[in-house]
């Protein structure tokens, strides 16, 4: 008896994170999915309660109210903006129309480990790119035969490593590239940079038809649960991803947090200058125990264990033992290493002890 076909490349998708079963009751420090620990705006919570009494409802036509709220904030054309259920909708949408069946979408090895699977579900082939240090490396890109290529994918900063290249590199990337290769760039952590290159990245899409960056709400904003994205193109690409949308891209009660948040710039900023603090003290922390701590322009620090002894698996396993959920990664090149999202202040000292503790006595 013959059975529904998936499409082939669907079967190649693997885990790319080790997710064991959550506890009940939950974890009492969750740092394992860069969520932003100081959550959302005061007003954003009131809004989203208001918005609880109309969950009935459907709102038509949202990027009139929400593309035009960032079209302002950010200085942008208004018909070059899209809207989605996260990034990770957008993303998955401009794979889906710009990746042709039994083409290649190039990515840095160790860049996003979700994108293999957007090319994949398209029919496409994700093709991995030699990187130093889990940091894109813009001349392996240019020494690939770009022939059979359709996208580049770049995420900068990087996930799960938190390293980035300046603007110069990516736009000597765009430089060389054929104009029919869309390149695009994930800016999920912009806002944590110490000095972003947001303006140079917006000039450089709007002089180019085959660029575009995606944006989102999930992380300084507070708003991961809420699944807001957006997205910054051509006009004929912004097209595009708009006829592959879903009718009603985001939930009534995303749409109304979303253009409050946008609103309150000052909690923004109390979230930037709490995380850069806090990431400067835990680098210098878990550096002096002799961890290595790959420079990060995110929320989150990449901490690489000793191969022989006092594993990240070990690690992984103390902290999960005592209440503290971190992150580690199917990946073999990910195996020595855990993520951590830069939590509160009782957060991040309660694991640095754990991991201290660790690190002293062994598993």
């Amino acid at each position: 008896m013959k059975h529904p076909t998936p499409n082939p490349g669907i079967k190649q998708i693997a885990a790319h994170m080790i997710d064991p079963d959550m506890a009940w009751p939950p974890p009492m420090i969750r740092l394992d999915s860069n969520e932003n620990a100081l959550g959302a705006s005061p007003h954003v919570i009131n809004t989203a309660k208001m918005s609880s009494f109309e969950n009935e409802r459907y709102i038509p036509n949202q990027h009139r109210f929400l593309v035009p709220a960032l079209a302002e904030r950010f200085g942008l054309d208004p018909d070059r903006v899209a809207i989605g259920c996260g990034s990770d909708d957008l993303l998955a949408r401009l794979v889906r129309c710009y990746l042709g069946r039994g083409r290649q979408l190039l990515r840095s090895q160790n860049s996003y480990l979700k994108t293999p699977r957007y090319a994949l579900s398209a029919g496409g082939e994700p093709i991995p790119v030699e990187d130093q240090d889990f940091t894109v490396v813009v001349d392996n890109f240019l020494a690939r035969n770009l022939d059979t290529v359709d996208i580049i994918y770049l995420a900068n900063p990087d996930n799960p490593s938190g390293t980035m290249i300046p603007f110069s590199e990516i736009k000597r990337l765009h430089t060389n590239i054929p104009s029919r290769i869309l390149l695009i760039v994930d800016c999920a952590y912009e806002e944590y940079i110490d000095e972003g290159c947001f303006e140079q990245l917006r000039g450089l899409v709007e002089a180019s038809p085959n660029v575009v960056f995606t944006r989102t709400f999930s992380k300084v904003y507070g708003l991961a649960g809420a699944r807001i994205g957006w997205s910054y193109s051509s006009r004929e690409v912004q097209d595009i991803i708009n006829k592959a949308s879903l009718t009603f891209p985001l939930s009534s009660a995303s749409l109304r947090m979303a253009l409050v948040a946008l609103e309150d710039q000052s909690h923004v900023n109390w979230v930037k200058s709490h995380n850069r603090k806090t990431r400067v003290k835990f680098t210098s922390a878990f550096e002096k125990m002799g961890l290595r701590v790959y420079p990060s322009q995110t929320n989150f620090l990449l901490l690489e264990f000793p191969r022989q002894g006092n594993s990240a698996m070990e690690a992984e396993l103390y902290l999960r033992q005592r209440g503290v959920w971190v992150r580690r990664f199917a990946s073999k090149n990910y195996e020595s290493t855990l993520r951590i999202t830069l939590g509160l202040q009782n957060q991040m000292d309660l694991t640095a002890g754990y991991l201290q503790e660790f690190l002293e006595q062994g598993y």
